[in-house]
């Protein structure tokens, strides 16, 4: 960040840095994606300024595959709370067969 700072701050002063923006802080905090794949609230990260530039072929290839990346993250995520959502619908069921169950039998006591 401090190498890019500076390069920006000299093209500044050449008069032409002015399309390159600052990379903040927040710029460069790690996607949760990647430090915790389960974690709550995933939809509303969003990547840095800088992965969704494009200009040139090799980054549009690398943004091409994060953004695949991102997109079968987000597939997996819809597939997993699909089926947490079929498995917790059975186990109600079951805990509903088990009280009933349980309830019969301590009635015959």
């Amino acid at each position: 960040v401090q190498i890019y700072t500076q390069a920006t701050n000299a093209l500044r002063r050449m008069g032409m840095g002015a399309q390159w923006r600052p990379i903040t802080k927040q710029d460069l905090t790690m996607s949760g994606d990647l430090t915790e794949a389960n974690r709550m609230g995933q939809r509303s990260s969003t990547l840095a300024w800088f992965w969704r530039l494009e200009d040139g072929d090799a980054i549009g290839e690398i943004l091409e595959s994060i953004y695949r990346v991102n997109w079968l993250r987000a597939k997996a995520r819809v597939a997993r709370w699909t089926e947490e959502k079929n498995i917790i619908a059975h186990e109600m069921r079951w805990t509903v067969n088990s009280f009933k169950y349980f309830s019969e039998t301590w009635r015959e006591w």
